[in-house]
């Protein structure tokens, strides 16, 4: 799967070279004093490459490495379901590997109708009420709806064979084929690691895939907003995670409100802190990642806002104008990661840009 190469002398780094263009991912690790820039040069940017020159005896640097090697060989196992229209069969996507498995949107309310109001149903319903900010339009029985879909998607998901699932919800919404929109679903199966992409928009699952297995958090798939008065970056959707920090991390305050444009079911507002680092990411199909950072701003609320119910405002690294800012359902992630993103596309044959 991979290669992990401690150079112990200057007179070694021929052989690295050597090493490094064979083909397998290779991980450097250097000790200070190890070998110079001249040394690095010819082997830091090579396709297939991650280079360490560091101190730090922890490991931690070639753990991370090592990460990669598993989220490669990870993700070329995973199945995401696809729930969208009529279509059928399976769809692989090179170069990042992950497994598209397509299921018509009828599977969800069939599966749906089967699901009653469990002890497992009651307990997810109790546990978003109980660890709520505030409940402003949701009732009771609109909680025990959206917990129902959650179990729904897990019974989806384990009958299919997948690891994660995505779903062109609105017409099943519109139809009134389910009580209640999937958005509460779609929050907890991120917080406890399961891929769970809004509206079956690829770019987003594949995002989505190696932002949980790479990093062990989830990621905001958001629609950009830009202000032009401030000239910031605005985004908004009405399904955010709340362990924004990692799977066993303390959540996200969050408010329970409604799907924004039905105005049912559950939805979550989950109030990122305002100060605190963030990463843009989303891939451009398979083959491509765009990026930047910022930091939060403030949350808007909906109203007086419009739009959807979790709104963040950034202040972004670039374009100079965001008006020009790239991308669409670009994940908002917690803290700041862009070199690890670079440095697992230049791995694994990825292409990067700013955003």
């Amino acid at each position: 799967q991979g290669l992990l190469i401690f150079p112990l002398h200057m007179d070694r780094w021929g052989m690295v070279q050597t090493i490094a263009k064979s083909g397998v991912p290779t991980i450097v690790y250097a000790p200070l004093g190890m070998g110079f820039t001249g040394h690095f040069a010819p082997v830091a940017r090579l396709p297939g490459v991650y280079l360490i020159s560091s101190g730090d005896f922890s490991l931690e640097p070639a753990r991370f490495g090592l990460k990669m090697i598993r989220t490669a060989h990870d993700i070329r196992r995973m199945k995401i379901v696809a729930i969208a229209g009529d279509k059928t069969g399976e769809q692989r996507l090179d170069p990042l590997g992950l497994t598209l498995h397509y299921v018509p949107r009828q599977r969800f309310p069939d599966v749906l109708k089967t699901v009653d109001d469990t002890r497992e149903v009651r307990a997810v319903a109790q546990e978003y009420r109980r660890h709520a900010k505030k409940i402003v339009e949701p009732s009771e029985q609109d909680v025990l709806n959206a917990a129902r879909n959650y179990v729904a998607a897990l019974r989806i998901m384990k009958e299919e064979g997948c690891q994660g699932i995505t779903m062109d919800c609105l017409g099943l919404v519109t139809d009134r084929q389910i009580p209640c929109p999937p958005c509460m679903a779609w929050s907890k199966l991120p917080d406890v690691g399961i891929p769970a992409i809004c509206e079956a928009d690829v770019n987003a699952v594949m995002s989505h895939a190696l932002c949980c297995l790479l990093l062990g958090k989830p990621g905001f798939q958001q629609d950009p907003v830009p202000e032009t008065v401030h000239n910031t970056f605005i985004g908004a959707h009405c399904v955010s995670p709340t362990r924004l920090d990692g799977y066993d991390q303390p959540r996200a305050e969050y408010i329970l409100r409604s799907h924004s444009e039905s105005n049912l079911g559950v939805s979550l507002q989950v109030l990122w802190e305002p100060g605190r680092e963030v990463t843009i990411m989303q891939m451009v199909g398979p083959g491509k990642i765009i990026l930047g950072k910022g930091k939060v701003l403030k949350n808007h609320d909906t109203p007086p806002a419009g739009g959807c119910r979790t709104s963040v405002e950034l202040a972004i690294d670039a374009p100079a104008d965001v008006r020009e800012t790239k991308g669409f359902h670009q994940l908002f992630i917690a803290g700041d990661h862009m070199r690890d993103f670079q440095s697992y596309a230049q791995m694994y044959g990825i292409e990067t840009e700013h955003i």
